[in-house]
């Protein structure tokens, strides 16, 4: 029973990547594609975050706490394939277009190095603590460039050429991919709940603790805008489940680690609730979205 859920999980992961990134691709059709990279100071303190920052920072800590080898490598995988592929708030109408501009460029970006990037930060973490898993350059290629980046290149695409047909597929088609990763979810969870409750509570508190502390290096490293901010804290701790759990389905030994992942995923959801809920009570009491630019006192 448990490998027939996994075969569908995969399914259903397979089905929901494409096209959650082709929706993203619809929505941000419109947007400035070259918003990051016209602010240098931003992507590259972006990329220092996501890529060095936040997984070597995690793999020290989970050293640190001595956490099992199981949950140490699911953490590690969970976090650096997670952050590739369409973002929740792109799927938004009310989202700031900053905002989505930020999220569009982060993604290609992230999405072109993820091909050369996991695998090798994979290898290296092999090397170093001994678990032998193991990820092919071509695997991932595989998996980021028919299942998010030519999808998401392809609804940016009909989305410029073809407005009107767009429109209405980008009004309904929220609903569809909110209702299809849901489903992904609640089959992951039916497949592994057994095993997600012998992970133990110690577990679980790790994962929350990397989640927690993902989110503020995020937030402190986002710059003074609230949006961008908002944006980095988010892409740190977590961006696209069913495209960590699709890896995992064609890593060595990949399946062990599903329910850590798991895992890692609702403590991600948790800790970004609380932030999404600081941050808007914050935003309520009348801090502006950008600082306002310094008075400059006149020369007389």
């Amino acid at each position: 029973m448990q490998d027939t859920l996994l075969r569908v999980l995969k399914i259903f992961a397979g089905v929901a990547i494409p096209l959650a990134s082709l929706v993203t691709g619809l929505r941000a059709a419109r947007e400035d594609h070259l918003w990051l990279v016209k602010r240098p100071s931003l992507l590259l303190r972006s990329l220092l975050t996501i890529l060095v920052i936040v997984p070597v920072g995690a793999v020290l800590f989970l050293e640190a706490v001595r956490a099992p080898m199981l949950v140490e490598v699911g953490i590690t995988i969970a976090i650096i394939a997670i952050g590739l592929g369409p973002p929740a708030a792109l799927k938004q109408a009310k989202t700031h277009q900053e905002s989505i501009a930020f999220e569009l460029g982060l993604n290609v970006v992230l999405l072109l190095v993820a091909i050369v990037y996991i695998p090798l930060f994979v290898a290296i973490h092999g090397a170093i603590f001994h678990h032998g898993v193991v990820l092919g350059v071509g695997q991932v290629a595989k998996v980021v460039l028919t299942r998010a980046l030519i999808p998401l290149l392809v609804g940016i695409g009909v989305g410029r050429l073809a407005p009107r047909v767009s429109a209405p597929l980008v009004k309904y088609s929220s609903v569809f991919i909110q209702v299809v990763l849901l489903a992904v979810v609640v089959v992951a969870l039916a497949a592994t709940w057994r095993s997600l409750l012998a992970l133990g509570g110690k577990a679980w508190l790790t994962c929350a603790a990397v989640a927690l502390g993902e989110v503020v290096i995020g937030h402190a490293m986002g710059g003074p805008a609230r949006e961008t901010r908002r944006v980095l804290a988010m892409f740190s701790v977590m961006r696209f489940p069913a495209l960590a759990l699709l890896l995992t389905s064609v890593a060595a030994r990949g399946r062990e680690f599903v329910p850590v992942i798991l895992a890692y995923v609702l403590s991600s959801v948790v800790m970004l609730a609380l932030y999404g809920a600081i941050t808007s009570l914050a935003a309520k009491r009348g801090r502006p979205a950008i600082p306002p630019p310094a008075k400059v006192a006149p020369v007389h």
